[in-house]
């Protein structure tokens, strides 16, 4: 139709409405529609005058096919006011009541969804319509899991349909929607009419178990469990939540054995043996505390979370400051992990202990152990003679193994007596880079620096206890037997002939034919450069007759009983997923106490020398932040290029959140793991091409930068000095908020080349880059972008945990804006439906889709979760209608 047709016709209609003229007003209308049967306004138009005629039935047919054309474009508000005006005129209409409710739902209107299909399960109900009355209340309950009303009352209609397993799955919801409101004696009854028709149902026992508990009465739950548990003895979950009633039960016995069974089927459940030290600690019972803490012991020690198990110790040691066994413990434990500050401190508190008690003599022991990791201590020197000639006045007086007569100061003027090896001597700082080097998994360098070592000195026993892991982690069995048996030579040369029998039979295991019988130790080791003549070996003193002897080295005696792996790898562990983060630690952890000043600037200048220059800066500046104005800083910035170095590092330590630190730490100590833990429908990351920058984040490093001239080098050029003096004048008289700037920028865009090359490993190299040398509280917005860049690279590599976390810390910053919002919680939604969590992506696509429906494949998204959601948990539900 003409425009100068439609706009006459229009006028005409108009004209009549005015003159009252309805009919002929809605005959002109009527030929617009005839040319344009989509214009929606001219039909809702003609609509009306039906109305107004009181043809109601023409009316809503019009205004039906209005409504439909407004859902076919998404305009829902529109689509249910049109509606509501048919519902006007035909209230009771059971479709167009189902239709209004499922637009709310659409638009993200839940409670008018909620009310809207409970009118419509009400009308269902009253016309007899069983199955759809169903149908409207599930979609209650899918919009509003916490309403325990409708829950029970769908569990009642299923059971009245014989439909076991919706009414079970309901029952659940509905205890679950009790206990969260407060109603426990609601929630323990819902729980356990659930399990009349499944009673092995771990989760709802478990939730029965949370809310009998909190109710204070367990003795049913201990029923139903120990029931649970005879019908299914195989089942750790059933059995550890055996124990847990136990415990809350206070039956502390009870709950051990349990959770001996479970912890022996499975290691990563030793929460419970530190729950029930608590409750130990809590009844007044210190050394039940400490006996109940060693079965997890040797594990804590081999997953490397010794803090927990330290925290443990110190919780007893609170209730009792003496006591002797935890500080037994704590001790060994810090010389396993080599600690030696804490290790130091532990073993002068039982000096002390002893020394100011009724058998001081017994305070020796701990003085040689203190004396032999700090041979310099003048003060322990001083108490182990003192003590020692008191408990024994007719001796003569024999200082410790380990102690080595010291010259005098007249003597050594200036000269600097070396440090023992391991304690900051050569020996020490080359074993501290050797630490360093297969912490970033460079086995070749680290092999090659130890078996220098070795030639220096056949009989260091660190050395080649690293040599041997390190043989056994390349597979390399014959000589990690090799470094076993020259370990058992040194063990039986220190008269610790136990320990060497246990190394033989494990080089025996590793490598038989290098074990063959009959086999002669000594003849070995005297074939391998270690001398087992009697006497003095290496500067170190055969002890005295009488006198006890150390086992602290031993860590196969003090950890693990059978022996059977005297030397142990690490085993690197992948992140674990559970629904709610992870596990809850008894009370916060305790702090670390950090490296001495030189171990640190050692590290420091092993990061130059690699050419890990960035790591070196961070390094620095917690250096400077903790011993400001120390002479050693100067230097190392110095060889980093930096001139204004002094007030740097505080700034860059201050500038980073703790949040964001924290978050870094634990992605590169999951990152190569988790890339590798199989996920189901995870995004894989493609193989970087030959040639890459690098494979891995913490793979091989660039090589090391030119090092800084020398001075003489420096005096020897002043005219090069001079043409650059404006450039170095410019560069220093940057502010540490442009140098801030320009790191960020050059990382960021680096990630991003990375990530465009396929190259998600640099990218996220380059991210993590930038996003450290920002502060987030002045540069909210980049924060923002490198947080984002984060979660997306690490969907890439199908590292969905990784990914939320980034995304979680991004939406908790200020000044975000609403698309940069979206977009993170899309990219979570993604994550968390890689990683299984179907309800948790639902959340957030939904929350995507109430502020705009079109915004990527959302809609798409939130069907097909739904589809496999509904599918999984409901089959019954499904096949039913």
């Amino acid at each position: 139709m003409a425009g100068d047709t439609k706009t006459r016709l229009l006028r005409e209609a108009e004209k009549y409405v005015l003159q009252g003229k309805i009919s002929q007003a809605i005959g002109e209308y009527l030929k617009i529609v005839k040319s344009d049967p989509d214009d929606v306004l001219i039909l809702n138009t003609v609509g009306d005058l039906y109305l107004r005629q009181g043809r109601i039935g023409e009316a809503n047919k019009l205004f039906y096919q209005v409504a439909e054309n407004y859902i076919r474009n998404n305009f829902l508000l529109k689509a249910i006011a049109v509606l509501k005006k048919i519902l006007a005129s035909d209230p009771a209409n059971l479709e167009l009541n189902t239709k209004i409710a499922a637009l709310y739902a659409r638009q993200g209107m839940n409670v008018d969804a909620r009310i809207q299909y409970l009118h419509v399960a009400e009308m269902c109900s009253k016309q007899g319509k069983m199955d759809e009355c169903l149908e409207a209340y599930e979609k209650v309950v899918e919009l509003d899991p916490m309403n325990a009303a409708v829950q029970l009352k769908l569990a009642d209609a299923y059971i009245a349909q014989g439909n076991k397993s919706r009414a079970h799955f309901h029952l659940a919801g509905a205890a679950r929607a009790q206990a969260k409101a407060g109603d426990l004696q609601g929630a323990v009854r819902s729980y356990q009419r659930a399990l009349e028709f499944d009673p092995c149902d771990a989760e709802i026992l478990r939730g029965l178990l949370d809310a009998a508990t909190q109710l204070g009465d367990v003795a049913p739950v201990l029923d139903q469990l120990s029931h649970a548990v005879s019908r299914a003895p195989a089942s750790t979950e059933l059995r550890e939540l055996l124990g847990r009633a136990f415990l809350a039960a206070r039956d502390v016995d009870g709950a051990l054995g349990h959770f001996e069974i479970v912890l022996a089927a499975d290691q990563s459940r030793y929460e419970n043996f530190l729950l029930a030290s608590r409750m130990l600690i809590e009844a007044n019972d210190p050394d039940r505390a400490a006996e109940c803490l060693e079965p997890v012991l040797p594990i804590l020690i081999g997953r490397r979370e010794e803090d927990k198990i330290v925290e443990a110790y110190h919780a007893i040691l609170q209730l009792n400051p003496a006591h002797v066994p935890s500080l037994k413990k704590l001790a060994d434990i810090f010389a396993a992990v080599n600690d030696q500050v804490r290790y130091i401190n532990t073993l002068d508190k039982l000096a002390d202990h002893y020394a100011a008690g009724d058998t001081p003599a017994e305070a020796l022991p701990y003085l040689a152990r203190i004396l032999e990791a700090n041979p310099d201590s003048a003060e322990h020197l001083k108490m182990h003679r003192e003590i020692f000639t008191a408990v024994h006045p007719e001796v003569p007086y024999v200082p410790p193994v380990a102690v080595v007569a010291e010259p005098s100061r007249e003597v050594l003027g200036s000269l600097e007596i070396p440090a023992a090896a391991g304690e900051g001597g050569s020996a020490g700082s080359a074993l501290i880079e050797i630490d360093l080097l297969l912490n970033y998994g460079l086995k070749d360098k680290a092999l090659q620096h130890l078996l220098e070592l070795e030639a220096q000195d056949p009989a260091d026993k660190q050395v080649r206890s690293r040599l041997a892991a390190l043989y056994k982690d390349m597979e390399n069995h014959r000589e990690a037997a090799r470094q076993c048996l020259l370990i058992a030579a040194l063990e039986r040369k220190a008269g610790r002939e136990e320990a060497a029998e246990k190394l033989v039979a494990e080089a025996r295991k590793l490598s038989p034919e290098t074990v063959e019988e009959p086999f002669d130790l000594d003849a070995y080791a005297e074939k391998n450069g270690i001398s087992m003549g009697q006497g003095k070996a290496h500067g170190r003193a055969v002890p005295a007759a009488g006198m006890e002897l150390d086992l602290s080295a031993d860590l196969s005696e003090i950890f693990f009983r059978d022996g059977a792996n005297t030397i142990e790898l690490e085993e690197i562990e992948a992140e674990s997923i559970d629904e709610g983060g992870p596990p809850e630690d008894l009370s916060a952890a305790l702090p670390k106490v950090p490296p001495s000043v030189s171990e640190q600037l050692q590290e420091v200048d092993f990061y130059i020398r690699l050419g890990f220059l960035e790591e070196a800066r961070i390094k620095l500046a917690e250096i400077a932040r903790e011993h400001p104005g120390h002479p050693e800083l100067a230097s190392r910035y110095r060889m980093l290029g930096e001139e204004e170095a002094e007030s740097r590092p505080a700034a860059a330590a201050e500038a980073a959140a703790p949040e964001l630190d924290a978050l870094l730490e634990r992605d590169a100590s999951h990152l190569e793991v988790e890339s590798f833990a199989p996920e189901e429908n995870a995004v894989s990351a493609a193989a970087p091409p030959e040639g890459s920058p690098a494979e891995t984040v913490q793979e091989t490093p660039s090589a090391p930068e030119p090092s800084p001239p020398g001075l003489e080098e420096i005096c020897e050029e002043p005219a090069v000095n001079e043409m650059f003096a404006d450039l170095i004048d410019e560069v220093n008289a940057l502010t540490d908020q442009e140098i801030a700037r320009e790191d960020f920028e050059t990382h960021f865009s680096l990630g991003i080349a990375y990530r465009e090359m396929n190259l998600i490993d640099d990218a996220i190299k380059e991210f993590q880059g930038a996003i450290k040398s920002l502060d987030p509280s002045k540069s909210p917005r980049e924060t923002i972008q490198c947080c984002g860049m984060l979660s997306t690279c690490f969907l890439d590599k199908g590292m969905p945990r990784s990914a939320i976390r980034w995304c979680q810390t991004a939406l908790g910053l200020p000044d975000i804006s609403s698309h940069e919002k979206m977009a993170l919680q899309y990219d979570m939604g993604v994550a968390h439906a890689l990683a299984g969590e179907s309800e948790r992506a639902l959340e957030c696509f939904n929350e995507i889709f109430t502020i705009d429906p079109t915004y990527r494949d959302v809609a798409q998204r939130i069907d097909d979760l739904k589809a496999g959601h509904a599918q999984h948990a409901s089959p019954d539900l499904t096949q039913s209608r």
